[in-house]
Formats: C-alpha cells, structure tokens, sequence
C-alpha cells in the first residue's frame, strides 16, 4: 500500500472501530461489514450516514437494500437489529 492509502485504509479501520466496537486491529481490505462485522438492517444504514459525513463520502445513489436486511430501503426488518451492534460485534469475537 501506498502511504496516502496507508493512512487512509487506518483512519476508515478506526473508524469502523469506534462505530462498530470491531478491533481495527482485525479489519483488513476484505473485511465485509455484513459477514464478518455483522453490520446489518438499520445499523448498517446509520453506519453508511456516519460514513459519509465523517469522509465526504456522496451516497445518495447507494441502494443498502440490495446488500443489507431490516433498513428503511428494505421491506423487511432483521430481527437481530433489536440487539446492538456492538454487543453482537462482541458475541462474534468471543
């Protein structure tokens, strides 16, 4: 990786750290929010509104239904989206 996409790729794992409570330590550039974070339903939809303030990130044209359950794109709500994130976060860890 280049420096600028160094620090990059560690200011976006700090991120996903501080809304996630998933070590940073941990994510990689493969690392999917849906299958190895558990970011899902309407925590994903607050993570993605996070997201794009924090990097100036223009999502206007991201449909979270089409990857993610339970938001308000969806027609359905997941049900684990009850729980918090972070303590599902946690329970995956071990």
């Amino acid at each position: 990786m280049s420096e600028a996409v160094d620090i990059n790729f560690r200011a976006v794992a700090e991120f996903v750290e501080q809304e996630t409570g998933f070590p940073r330590e941990r994510v990689q550039p493969n690392t999917t929010l849906l299958a190895d974070i558990g970011l899902d339903g309407e925590d994903a939809e607050r993570f993605f509104l996070v997201f794009g303030k924090r990097f100036g990130v223009a999502l206007s044209g991201l449909n979270l239904g089409q990857h993610f359950g339970g938001c308000r794109v969806c027609p359905s709500r997941s049900a684990s989206s009850s729980r918090s994130l972070r303590s599902r976060v946690l329970d995956r860890l071990g």
